[in-house]
C-alpha cells in the first residue's frame, strides 16, 4: 500500500514539474515578446521625439524670423510683393 502512495505521489510530483515548466516557458516567451514590444516603443518614442524638436525649432523659426516667414510664405502660399511677377514652369 505504501508503494502505491509512493507511487501517486511522485506521479503528482511529477505532473506538478511538467505543469510549472511549461507555464514558465511561456511567460519566458511572454517576456520576451514583452521586451520586443517595449524596445520597439522606445524607438518609437524617439522618432517622435526629434519629430517635436524638429517641429518646435521650425515653429521659433516662423515665429521669431521675418525673413524666414516671409520666405515661408511665398513658398507654400504663392505669395508675391506688390509689382512682381512670378514665372511657374511645368513640372516634369
Amino acid at each position: 500500500m505504501e508503494s502505491v502512495v509512493r507511487w501517486v505521489l511522485l506521479a503528482a510530483i511529477a505532473t506538478l514539474l511538467v505543469v510549472f515548466a511549461v507555464i514558465g516557458h511561456q511567460n519566458f516567451k511572454e517576456y520576451g515578446q514583452f521586451r520586443e514590444k517595449e524596445s520597439d516603443l522606445r524607438a518609437e518614442i524617439e522618432v517622435q521625439k526629434a519629430e517635436y524638436d524638429r517641429q518646435r525649432t521650425y515653429y521659433r523659426r516662423l515665429m521669431n524670423d521675418p525673413e524666414f516667414l516671409e520666405a515661408v510664405v511665398r513658398e507654400r502660399l504663392g505669395y508675391v510683393r506688390e509689382g512682381e511677377i512670378i514665372f511657374r514652369f511645368p513640372e516634369e
